[in-house]
């Protein structure tokens, strides 16, 4: 004898569907039976698109976000720069495509920094001190938009 039982229930955005087969023997010979009990579970998951439900993000959540999307225009910043510094320090040639798209992505960055200093120059090689100074000075804002974000939305 089989009996099948499936048991469904729903958890949030999710539906839990579980199964279960009961088997039992009949008498074997004679006096001698071996009943038994025999329970074969099974766990399924189904999920469909129209029972999510967004569930609207926490205070901390939204405040982390923030911070990863400051964090990251700060590295995609500080890397643009530092391919500058590069490209300049190994005299790279202006003309090419990569140096000229690196050159012409990040001058906007430098302009309020342009004639701070010397820019020490050798065989073609140019040492731009004012790019190193733009690394420290956007980190450093970048640093306090970050600090004043978590000020801000952190109050109770």
């Amino acid at each position: 004898m089989n009996d099948q039982i499936r048991v469904t229930h729903s958890d949030g955005d999710r539906e839990v569907v579980r199964e279960e087969r009961v088997s039992t023997t009949e008498e074997v010979s004679g006096d001698v039976s071996r009943p038994s009990r025999v329970t074969h579970s099974r766990a399924v998951i189904e999920q469909r698109d129209e029972d999510l439900v967004p569930v609207p993000m926490s205070r901390n959540q939204q405040i982390f976000k923030s911070k990863q999307v400051i964090w990251y225009i700060l590295a995609a910043l500080e890397t643009l720069l530092g391919l500058r510094f590069i490209l300049k320090i190994i005299a790279a040639n202006p003309d090419s495509g990569f140096a000229n798209f690196i050159y012409t992505m990040s001058s906007p960055f430098l302009a309020p920094f342009a004639g701070l200093t010397q820019t020490p120059q050798a065989n073609g090689a140019v040492l731009e001190i004012p790019t190193l100074v733009a690394m420290l000075v956007y980190g450093l804002l970048f640093w306090f938009i970050s600090w004043l974000v978590d000020l801000v939305w952190r109050r109770p």
